[in-house]
């Protein structure tokens, strides 16, 4: 999703979306109420309004910047900033149903499967929680009141995977998560001394995910705990 399925004023419109979902991890309803006069391309901000009427400012990074330079350049002005950022051929701000149908026919044209706005998302989460490991900081640019614990447990199973393939090859080369179990299963099963060192690991990672998000540390245990 790198560069513009087609160049040409659908094409710009298009890939800023994309950009600016991914860039900000945007949900779907803040990027359809975005107006003008909400970018700051010179600062690399936008500010959004998501639930419960809260404004945000977020990061806008390079390339999104640049997509949505282009988009601007061919998109029809009337003068008011206070207009809509994306709009329909006709001049119409893009309703979500629109945005939808739109990311969905990019992803079967460029990646081969439907494309929804969560999974950008979500993938903006999963790339900022990799790179910082602050947690709270996510939830807050993210919009969350809370993280749930669930999210907190992804990101343990994501590096206890880590551990388990440099402990046991075949699980990670293991790609659907059916077999990845059933390998985690057979080789815990067939290694007592491993699956020792296993269940204290997914416990202590997940406990240091939820006193990460703010959860009280005997809170975090007993949660960490009930969890596996």
């Amino acid at each position: 999703l790198d560069s513009p399925g087609e160049d040409d004023w659908l094409g710009r419109r298009d890939q800023a979306m994309l950009e600016l979902f991914y860039s900000s991890g945007l949900r779907l309803s803040e990027l359809a109420g975005l107006d003008v006069s909400d970018l700051d391309l010179n600062q690399g901000e936008v500010r959004v309004t998501g639930k419960g009427n809260k404004t945000r400012v977020l990061p806008v990074g390079r390339q999104a910047r640049r997509a949505l330079q282009d988009w601007l350049s061919v998109r029809p002005a009337n003068g008011d900033s206070a207009q809509p950022l994306f709009v329909s051929q006709r001049g119409s701000a893009l309703t979500p149903r629109a945005i939808q149908l739109r990311l969905r026919r990019h992803g079967v044209e460029r990646i081969g499967q439907h494309l929804h706005p969560h999974m950008l998302r979500h993938s903006f989460a999963s790339h900022m929680l990799e790179s910082s490991g602050d947690l709270r900081a996510v939830q807050e640019l993210l919009g969350h009141a809370d993280i749930s614990t669930e999210s907190v447990a992804a990101n343990a199973e994501r590096v206890l995977a880590d551990w388990l393939g440099k402990q046991a090859p075949n699980y990670a080369a293991a790609r659907d998560q059916d077999a990845r179990k059933a390998l985690l299963a057979e080789v815990l099963e067939g290694d007592p001394q491993l699956r020792h060192r296993v269940t204290p690991l997914r416990i202590a990672v997940l406990e240091l995910g939820l006193r990460k998000a703010g959860y009280p540390a005997d809170e975090a245990q007993r949660l960490a705990r009930a969890g596996f």
